[in-house]
């Protein structure tokens, strides 16, 4: 398994980002970001 950088127990988007381009076979112009913070993370 990978592991992720992570900030205040959210995961890095970045490194998600990074990881599903992989896994999924997505364009590497693909960008991922957190939306909205809270109780259940966005």
């Amino acid at each position: 398994m990978s592991t992720f950088a992570v900030t205040a127990s959210i995961l890095s988007a970045q490194q998600l980002g990074l990881f599903v381009i992989e896994k999924y076979g997505l364009s590497k112009n693909s960008i991922c970001s957190l939306l909205k913070t809270g109780m259940n993370h966005t």
